[in-house]
């Protein structure tokens, strides 16, 4: 069966005297005309990793978004003028050098951006003052078409965020179609009910060492057992201009995450999250020694290979997102498990496995992270079933 090529925006091959070919990202011709730099990146890999070329493929595609990134920025742009339209609305919002957007992480702006695109171009000559529910309605219905309803739902949000901007600017129109769009209620996704098992967290820890990769096993055991969200475990790449600080820096990218550094002899692991950073400022405490998963995982590795990023590749560097995301992909394939399957719902497993095996709701939630209690039990917590099962013992033990 012939294999799936992987997509490799930018890149150029370079050969050597010696050795396999150079491999480098180029940058868009569009970005180098309006100043982007670097316009060349070398891509380091290693030939002999049946691997290299997913992380060949990782790289190029978030080198390429930083250059679109890039030339979305006010900067490179000339400022935009409020005509009415809700194109322009929208454009004012994802470029004004004021606007709340341009305080979103990197990650969030980058589907905003597209979804943004998406708002201009079906509904951008649209009149703001012209406007009212009805209309609302029939753009929600036609961005849901297909049961696309998490799309309609993100259009919406975006549509909200720039009204709520062009509130700010005293734009006619703005607060009126803001106060219609607060009353209305559109349809939401259902809720997402995968939360794997022990188990199968167990069967997947092992094809990820089968498969050659370790961290991904540790990065499994970790999320689950201390019920953190993913990119949290496993760090991310921001652009340069992010400002949370990093020492670990690649071309245009610099890394954020958890660190061998940031767990005690105790085997205490403290650390921000990146979601509570910029709001509540909770800080997570986890005693990785009584984690059975972590500790297997643990003694795998060589004490003195304990340093730098907590997850990282055989050669040393964290995971870019979609490598991780394709290693997580393919290792459940190999387990047997469904494509229903995300590496994010192993926080929803975890929590799910504490609360059925007696843990608090309260205990639960401040061990995630979280703020508030509702938000681990309406989100995360996902055993159902034995909810029911409980109140139905308890209510034929106390039935006369």
């Amino acid at each position: 069966m012939q294999q799936r090529r992987l997509p490799t925006p930018g890149l150029k091959w370079r050969p050597r005297k010696v050795g396999p070919p150079a491999a480098y990202w180029s940058a868009p011709a569009e970005a180098v005309k309006k100043g982007f730099t670097p316009k060349l990146v070398p891509i380091h890999y290693d030939a002999t990793d049946p691997h290299h070329l997913i992380d060949i493929s990782a790289r190029c595609i978030a080198l390429t978004q930083q250059a679109r990134e890039w030339c979305s920025r006010p900067a490179q742009s000339a400022m935009v003028r409020f005509d009415g339209t809700i194109g322009t609305l929208v454009d004012l919002y994802i470029s004004d050098p004021e606007s709340p957007f341009l305080r979103l992480k990197s990650s969030s702006r980058l589907p905003y951006l597209h979804y943004a695109g998406l708002i201009i171009r079906t509904i951008g000559k649209r009149r703001v003052v012209d406007c009212d529910g009805r209309d609302a309605q029939r753009w929600f219905d036609g961005w849901a078409e297909g049961g696309k309803l998490p799309k309609a739902n993100t259009c919406i949000a975006i549509l909200k965020s720039a009204l709520n901007f062009g509130i700010m600017c005293r734009h006619p129109g703005c607060a009126d179609l803001r106060a219609i769009l607060r009353a209305m209620q559109f349809e939401k996704p259902s809720p997402r009910r995968s939360a794997p098992t022990a188990d199968q967290v167990k069967m997947l820890r092992t094809f990820a060492h089968k498969e050659g990769h370790p961290a991904v096993a540790l990065a499994l055991a970790v999320q689950f057992e201390t019920m953190q969200r993913l990119w949290d475990v496993v760090g991310e790449w921001l652009p340069l201009s992010d400002p949370t600080p990093s020492a670990i820096i690649r071309g245009r990218e610099k890394w954020v995450g958890p660190q061998w550094s940031d767990v005690s002899e105790s085997m205490i692991l403290r650390w921000k999250p990146a979601k509570t950073a910029r709001t509540t400022g909770v800080v997570v405490e986890c005693d990785l020694s009584l984690c059975p998963m972590v500790m297997e995982e643990l003694e795998r590795i060589d004490p003195e290979d304990r340093t730098g990023p907590l997850i990282r590749t055989l050669r040393g560097y964290p995971y870019p997102r979609r490598s991780f995301q394709r290693a997580f992909r393919k290792i459940a394939r190999k387990a047997g498990l469904p494509d229903s399957l995300w590496c994010r719902d192993l926080r929803a497993g975890g929590i799910t496995d504490a609360r059925m095996k007696g843990a608090l709701l309260e205990d639960a939630a401040k061990a995630a992270g979280h703020a508030d209690t509702r938000t681990t039990a309406r989100v995360y917590d996902r055993g159902t079933l034995e909810a029911h099962r409980r109140v139905a013992e308890a209510r034929a033990k106390n039935t006369p």
